[in-house]
């Protein structure tokens, strides 16, 4: 079970650092397998605009300038204009998630209000914790119960959406 730091953060206010927080998850019992951070190949990544949709190619804007992305609305046909996404100016792609490390093919869409031409770590920067749950817990198989032992670990409310 892999849980995004910044989002285990929203549901319940800590302070501690995502090793800090395996730790006290090992100390307690649950397994933590592995940190890891999703930014770690978004480096040299920015934010791009997709500006046309044509069915050979996608037209990305980065700011000033404008590319040509051999990404085809056939294979991705829910983006559209307007859309804000990973893009790599040194291959000038679209990136899709199995390229940044997470698990699928499909484009990974920004915020609305991410800024294009602006580096992609600004909106996705996080670590991620990989569990390892034993079978009689199934309770920890989602982010509330995640959520819900640290705030019992450390004392604090959970705050749910």
């Amino acid at each position: 079970m892999r849980v995004p730091v910044n989002w285990l953060k929203e549901l319940v206010e800590t302070e501690k650092t995502p090793q800090e927080l395996a730790d006290l998850f090992v100390n307690h019992g649950l397994g933590v397998e592995n940190i890891l951070r999703i930014g770690e190949r978004l480096e040299n990544t920015i934010v791009g605009e997709i500006i046309d949709v044509a069915t050979k190619a996608i037209a990305v804007s980065i700011g000033k300038d404008s590319f040509q992305s051999p990404i085809t609305n056939r294979q991705f046909p829910n983006l559209k204009l307007g859309d804000k996404v990973i893009y790599d100016p040194k291959t000038k792609q679209i990136l899709t998630k199995n390229e940044i490390g997470l698990e699928g093919n499909e484009v990974v869409l920004l915020p609305k209000e991410a800024i294009r031409g602006e580096k992609t770590l600004l909106y996705l920067d996080d670590y991620v914790l990989d569990f390892e749950i034993a079978p009689n817990r199934g309770d920890l198989m989602g982010m509330i119960g995640i959520a819900r032992e640290l705030a019992c670990y450390e004392d604090k409310e959970m705050k749910l959406p």
